[in-house]
């Protein structure tokens, strides 16, 4: 399988790279597919630039898979910059994935950065598989189900009206309704139909044959038609709680997955990530975790205005309460996967400043508020830009590159450490 890595953002003409007609044609039929089944987000849309055809990818990080080719839309801090390091940023998105999604990746040194094809897509597909082996270990839940229908013996209920209807001239059959005890699940369902997903979607041997194994172990059930309706409908109960974790991966198969282009192998899928959301979630998980002595909360929302039949709510990325000097003060933060540039300067723009105002006098007794950027390794880490009455408002610039002189094995949580470290220098100032 050919592979192709691009930053997102980024505009993959047609002639160029392995990118072929055929590839481009079959992502234009997905995009239509997607507004069919009116997709809320727009992954990627195809466009005419410098007189060719071809995919500009938009703020949307992770995985494409077109028949026989791999694309890997990257993150990318400054996009101003060329020549930006691959083996980095795919390090970073990969690693900003396990942690969100706790996925064991195995972090690489940064004098040996290397990346395996089809990783980033593989590790989503054996946490998948691995929580599949873990519910065939318990044992698939079995349920009582309703069936109507005819048969050639009576059982259960017997319906009078249909019987009359549908039997009037096969008086030896039965319309009935009766209940089964049986693995006919709706959860069930949806696991199996993303372990015959996996077989077109990786050409991994290893994945594809425990895939395979793992079929075996499930009966014939009957296929379910997949919407993003009919997992927003599923309710867990004491039962089936353990498969909670199992059923979101496969959400995330088989939402992305497009059945109805797969003729042969012309199949489409994709693994993406919305890189604002991503960054958001992987700064609030790595502070949590850290920042023991503080009370971290994520996306705490408060409504700033109401009218008879409107209301508008801000709402903060992260807040953290912690007590210095016997006093509890309140930090709020918001996180921007952006570069604040404004004609070759660093500044932020005039609505994350209001939103940042906003958020210094909405949000109770708050003493700091920042906007979290990602380190254009440029200057200062912090930049104090308003200062009022003991209250200021402030930039940090989080690292993103690797650190130099470090011969740790684990240079990943050494950089999810150092991004920890300068929020605590800010918190203490």
């Amino acid at each position: 399988m050919k592979i192709i890595n691009i930053f997102e953002h980024g505009f993959l003409p047609v002639g160029e790279n392995g990118f072929t007609e055929n590839h481009f044609n079959l992502l234009e039929k997905y995009i239509e597919g997607q507004k069919l089944k009116k997709q809320k987000t727009n992954l990627f849309e195809s466009s005419r630039e410098k007189g060719k055809n071809g995919i500009r990818f938009k703020q949307y990080v992770g995985v494409v898979v077109v028949k026989d080719l791999t694309i890997y839309v990257l993150p990318k801090a400054d996009k101003e910059k060329e020549g930006a390091n691959e083996d980095l940023w795919r390090n970073r998105l990969t690693y900003m994935l396990s942690q969100v999604y706790k996925l064991n990746v195995q972090t690489t040194a940064p004098t040996n950065l290397q990346w395996r094809p089809n990783v980033l897509l593989n590790i989503f597909l054996k946490k998948f598989l691995e929580e599949v082996a873990v519910l065939l270990n318990r044992g698939l839940i079995k349920t009582y189900q309703k069936t109507e229908g005819n048969r050639n013996a009576l059982k259960g209920k017997l319906m009078f009206n249909k019987q009359m209807v549908v039997n009037c001239a096969h008086q030896e059959r039965f319309y009935v309704r009766y209940t089964t005890y049986d693995y006919n699940h709706i959860l069930n369902r949806i696991i199996r139909q993303a372990l015959l997903a996996i077989q077109d979607i990786t050409n991994s041997s290893d994945i594809k044959g425990r895939a395979t194994s793992m079929l075996f172990n499930f009966p014939e059930l009957e296929e379910i038609p997949v919407i993003p309706e009919l997992f927003s409908r599923l309710v867990y109960d004491r039962k089936s709680e353990d498969y909670r974790n199992a059923v979101k991966l496969a959400e995330m198969i088989l939402l992305n997955y497009s059945p109805d282009l797969h003729h042969g192998s012309n199949h489409v899928w994709t693994m993406m990530f919305d890189m604002n959301k991503l960054w958001e979630e992987f700064i609030f998980i790595s502070l949590r975790r850290q920042l023991n002595e503080s009370d971290v909360t994520a996306q705490s929302s408060r409504f700033l205005w109401r009218s008879d039949n409107n209301k508008k709510a801000i709402k903060a990325d992260i807040i953290i309460k912690k007590k210095q000097n016997n006093e509890e003060k309140t930090f709020v933060m918001d996180t921007k996967w952006k570069m604040p540039r404004y004609d070759g300067k660093i500044v932020p723009s005039d609505g994350d400043l209001h939103q940042m105002y906003v958020y210094l006098h909405e949000y109770g007794d708050v003493n700091k508020v920042a906007l979290l950027y990602p380190d254009p390794g440029e200057g200062e880490n912090i930049y104090g830009f308003f200062e009022n009455d003991n209250k200021s408002c402030d930039m940090i610039f989080l690292p993103c590159k690797v650190f130099e002189n470090n011969n740790s094995t684990n240079e990943s949580q050494c950089w999810q450490k150092e991004i920890v470290s300068r929020v605590e220098v800010w918190l203490n100032n």
